[in-house]
This record gives C-alpha cells, sequence and structure tokens, in this order.
C-alpha cells in the first residue's frame, strides 16, 4: 500500500483553506453547515476547515484492511504507540537522558528529542515503551539520526535473543537472531527511519530503542554529550512500516478510506460491522492447521499486499487436490471469503464450507481475485480450496471464514482467531450550525451486495439516540428501500421508504432526506434525482437536541452499520425543499 507521503500531513495530502464559496459551495449551496468529502479528505463547517480523520471521532477502531490510491492491499494508517514525538514523557529513560526539541524533525518543525546516554557502562541505554499486542504481525519503527553516537538497535523485550542494528552514520542495518526483519530508509538530512518486523504474541511489548558507541552490543559508558536524535515512534499492524501519523496520549486511527483496486478511484470512508475471522493462519498454508491431501503448499508468494513471500503457493500433486481447516464454532449462517491468483493450468478451483459436501466453483484469473462462496447456515465448518486438475496450482491469501450473510473486509490471522471492531464514527451537533427544529441530510453511497432478509440494515446519516431521532438509513427489504425517519418516543415523522427499482450494487448512488417538527410539516425522501416522495405527520415530532450526536454510517437508536462505502456527506439546519433534494441527488 502506497504511503502518501513519508511523513503524514493528513490522510491523505490535506486540502483546506479554498476561501469564500469553496468546493462545498459548489456542491451543496452557501447554506449548507457541514460537509465532509471523504474521498478528497476535506471537510467544511463555516468557522473551520479540517479533515475526516481530525474532525470527527473514530470510537475504539482496530487496525482494518482498505486498498490504497495505488491498488494495493494494507492497513489503514494507525499508529499504537503513545507520545510519539515526544520521549520525554510516558517514555521510560534508561540510563540516558532525554531533551525535547533539540533540532528539526523529518517533517520540518522543532520536534525531535535528543537522547544522551548517561556515563555509566552498559549495554541499555535505551527510552522505552510497553504496548500490549495481540497474535499477528507488527511493525514498529523510528526516525533516528546521528547526535554523536551512531548506532541504534531495535527489538521487543519478548524476543529479546534478537535484536536488529542500524548504522546511522552509513545508512545500513544488520539482523542478530530470527525473530526479525528490519530496515532502514533515508529521510534526508542524516535522518532515517528505522524499523523491524516480527510476529507478535498476545503480550506486553517493551519496545527498546538503545544507543551505542559501535557495533554490536558493547557495554560504554557514555560522554554525557553524545547521543541519538528519536522522533516520530510508530507500531502498526502489517509487515511494513505505514506512513507515520503523530500520537499524544492515545493511539491513533485515521478513517479507512478505500479505493478502486482497479481504476484507483476513492470510494469514501468504509463503514463495517464487527466481525471476527475464525479461520486460522489465513495466509500460511504449510501450517498444519491446513490438511492437505493430494496437495502441497508453500509460503513464498507475493500477496495482494505486494510483499514478498506473505502468501501460499498449492501445488496439485494428484486429481481433486485439497486443503482444508476444521473450524469449531456453532450453527449460524456464515460466508467464505479469500484471494486467489492463478499460477499454472487452466482447471477449476473450488471452494468449500461443509468439507466437500458442496463445492463451488471460483473465478481464478492471473491477477489477484477475491472471491466467496454463498453464505450458508453450518456447524463446525470445515472450509478450504479443491484443484480439480493435478499439476495445477495458486496463489491463495487472506482466507476469512465469518459468521454473516455477506463479507467484509479482509482480517488476516496466524495462530488465533482475530476480531475487527465495528466503525463507530461520529461528531457532536454543538460542533457545527445545527437546527433543532428542522434539517436535512444527504449522502453518497455504495454497497458491494445485498440479500433481502440478510441484516444487512444499517444507518447512513442518523443524530440523537433511542428517542428522539432523525435518520437516513437503509434496510434490509426486497427492493433496498432506503428510509428517512424522525421519532421522539411517541410520534414518527417521515417513517417512510416506498419500494423502487433495485439499486444497482458497486454503484454510486445519492440519497437525501429532509425533515421538520412541526405539527402539519411535510417530510422528504429522495434518490438519484428522482422526484421526492414526502409524507405529512399531524402531531409536532420533538428532534435532537443542539449538543445531541450525529453518527456516520450507524443508527443512532441501536447499533446497526450501514456496511458500505460513504463517500461524502452534508448536512443543512433547514427542511430544504423536494426540488432542491432532487437537484441535489442528480
Amino acid at each position: 500500500m502506497t504511503a502518501w507521503n513519508l511523513i503524514n500531513p493528513g490522510y491523505p495530502p490535506i486540502a483546506l483553506n479554498e476561501g469564500v464559496g469553496g468546493w462545498w459551495s459548489a456542491a451543496y449551496g452557501s447554506d449548507v453547515a457541514l460537509a465532509i468529502d471523504f474521498a478528497n479528505n476535506r471537510t467544511y463547517q463555516p468557522t473551520l476547515r479540517s479533515t475526516p480523520t481530525n474532525l470527527l471521532t473514530y470510537t475504539a477502531p482496530s487496525p482494518k484492511m482498505v486498498y490504497g490510491d495505488d491498488g494495493v492491499l494494507g492497513y489503514a494508517l494507525h499508529n499504537l504507540c503513545l507520545q510519539s514525538q515526544t520521549f520525554g514523557t510516558s517514555w521510560n529513560a534508561n540510563l540516558s537522558t532525554v531533551t525535547s526539541n533539540q533540532t528539526s524533525a523529518p517533517d520540518g518543525s522543532l520536534t525531535a528529542d535528543f537522547v544522551v546516554p548517561n556515563a555509566s557502562g552498559s549495554v541499555n541505554h535505551r527510552v522505552d515503551q510497553a504496548v500490549t499486542l495481540a497474535v499477528a504481525m507488527y511493525t514498529y519503527s523510528v526516525y533516528a539520526k546521528a547526535g554523536g553516537y551512531n548506532f541504534l538497535v531495535l527489538q521487543s523485550r519478548v524476543l529479546a535473543a534478537s535484536y536488529a542494528q542500524f548504522n546511522l552514520a552509513e545508512g545500513t542495518t544488520s539482523i542478530s537472531g530470527a525473530d526479525y526483519t528490519s530496515s532502514i530508509i533515508d529521510a534526508g538530512d542524516g535522518w532515517y527511519r528505522c524499523s523491524i518486523t516480527f510476529m507478535g504474541t498476545a503480550a506486553s511489548h517493551t519496545f527498546d530503542n538503545r544507543i551505542f558507541a559501535e557495533t554490536g552490543l558493547v557495554t560504554f559508558a557514555g560522554d554525557t554529550v553524545s547521543g541519538v536524535y528519536l522522533w516520530g515512534a510508530q507500531l502498526n499492524a502489517g509487515s511494513s512500516a505505514l506512513t507515520y501519523i503523530p500520537t499524544t496520549t492515545a493511539a491513533v486511527y485515521s478513517l479507512p478510506i478505500d479505493h478502486n483496486p482497479t481504476t484507483f478511484d476513492p470510494l469514501g470512508v468504509l463503514i463495517e460491522e464487527q466481525r471476527t475471522n475464525l479461520c486460522l493462519y489465513s495466509d500460511d498454508f504449510t501450517n498444519a492447521a491446513w490438511v492437505k491431501t493430494s496437495t502441497t503448499a508453500a509460503k513464498t508468494a507475493t500477496g495482494p499486499d505486494g510483499v514478498a513471500n506473505s502468501a501460499s503457493t498449492l501445488t496439485a500433486t494428484g486429481a481433486n487436490g485439497t486443503a482444508l481447516q476444521t473450524i469449531t464454532s456453532v450453527s449460524a449462517a456464515r460466508v467464505s471469503s479469500a484471494f486467489v491468483k492463478r499460477r499454472t493450468g487452466t482447471g477449476d478451483i473450488e471452494m468449500t464450507q461443509d468439507n466437500g459436501a458442496t463445492w463451488a466453483a471460483v473465478t481464478v484469473t492471473a491477477g489477484w481475485t477475491r472471491v466467496e462462496i454463498a453464505s450458508a447456515t453450518v456447524a463446525n465448518p470445515v472450509v478450504g480450496f479443491r484443484i480439480v486438475t493435478s499439476g495445477d496450482e495458486v496463489d491463495v491469501a487472506l482466507f476469512d471464514q465469518e459468521v454473516g450473510a455477506f463479507i467484509t473486509s479482509p482480517i488476516p490471522t496466524v495462530a488465533s482467531q482475530v476480531t475487527r471492531a465495528a466503525d463507530q464514527i461520529s461528531l457532536l451537533t454543538s460542533a457545527f450550525g445545527y437546527s433543532a427544529t428542522e434539517g436535512a441530510v444527504v449522502a453518497n453511497i455504495r454497497f458491494a451486495d445485498y440479500t433481502a432478509g440478510s441484516g444487512r440494515v444499517g444507518g447512513i446519516v442518523g443524530i440523537g439516540g433511542s428517542s428522539p431521532r432523525a435518520m437516513l438509513y437503509m434496510s434490509a427489504g426486497a427492493k433496498r428501500p432506503i428510509y428517512g425517519q424522525v421519532y421522539d418516543g411517541v410520534d414518527f415523522g417521515g417513517d417512510f421508504g416506498p419500494n423502487f427499482t433495485d439499486l444497482a450494487v458497486n454503484t454510486e448512488h445519492k440519497t437525501a432526506f429532509a425533515y421538520e417538527e412541526v405539527a402539519g410539516g411535510s417530510d422528504a425522501l429522495t434518490w438519484n434525482g428522482i422526484a421526492a416522495s414526502s409524507t405529512v405527520h399531524a402531531n409536532t415530532v420533538t428532534l435532537p437536541s443542539v449538543g445531541a450526536t450525529l453518527f456516520v454510517g450507524n443508527r443512532p437508536d441501536t447499533p446497526n452499520y450501514f456496511n458500505g462505502h460513504i463517500k461524502s456527506l452534508a448536512y443543512w439546519p433547514t427542511r430544504k425543499s423536494d426540488t432542491y433534494l432532487q437537484q441535489v441527488t442528480t
């Protein structure tokens, strides 16, 4: 996944000050109170220009895979290290002193700290920080610059038998032991981004940044003047260092902005419910969890993330060769998916999730394709592949087995199942010009699939709580109805969504909802430029008050996530006309 640039200025590059009558006015008119353009990383409020990640609250997320603007699959930006630029705060300084803001950092700011070993003879002149990890692949990185001493050692104490050393004078790195791979990248002006990649364990990992006067773990006493400059520590999931994003007192997750893997066009923020991948070793079919019959496996393929040796090659040594994994799980509707790429041969490649009682042929090409089989209710599924023709070879990666009626973004696993948290994104209405008497919202949305009765029900934009609430949401009816609703615990207004022609999947759609609280007021709903449908409510319907929460991709009354992309949205503090709703969704 291509980094936006080496030092992150926002995600992706920020475009803020566009003057009066900027993009928001052209798109939504001068009276819009809030506009969020996820695809182009910009937001508008009358008193503030920002980015979606900086404006919105992204609650309790976990690392999530999306496609970058180069079409490569990778984790959305995140940093699990705290106080990433201030090593004199929550970091532990051992036999060293930390002086803040001593030289220009790689981003040009005077924020790089100077770490100076003291005069004690030791191999433990360091700064360190502990982070609790799960069983997964991680990369720890830090920007370093020689300041009299030229050598930096990085390691996790959980994997203390190995370490990586970095020569900051020559820009080289070496490894001792088998637990790490390392990388050093020239960041200019004597700065290097040093990183180690390793398999994490379910434990608290203390990351050491150890300073040395010469190569190797050689005991020395500092001269109390020389040291190493440090800046921009980062810990992220995955097998390479992501574009750096700063942290203070909490880990930071950028919103998961997804792209079309073929055209590279931005699709918007990908909002999904919580899911667990029940399959172990999702990329490593050499593991014993995968039982091979007339099939061999080698973990030597370059995966859909572009990383060498991150995916497996399956070779059929006989007809109908299989690679299967047994999962213990109660009976439930479930779905299986994986990334597949053909190496040799032309025979059928099939998948199962019921131990071969049924096999489904999947389309396999010379490039990575995510394939899936239809949801079925199964207990204790046995999942995997069958290669029909002897001698055929395919590369496979990111095998997912999820309880649900549809697939979500891939969840890598190794020795244990992994749960990806739901995408909880919100904003207080006190942050923009909100009205508690009337309003209108519009959103550009996209979803990958839909099955009537599947449970694929979720909020697009919602304000308030159980009551009162106002929301635009999608329901799992046979015709994919989009609904608009206001409700105050007693009276409903605008709870309607008539049947209409099926909305195409994998296509951008625009939908809008307008409402007002007064008795005799009307509410209106439209999509894709059709004439708005409206309804009149007989009673006054109290709306959420100023200070209520606006939810993005979730209902305000109960956790029901959109499970799709929201490219942009806007809010007006007025009940926009039916004609305008039709225009803004065209």
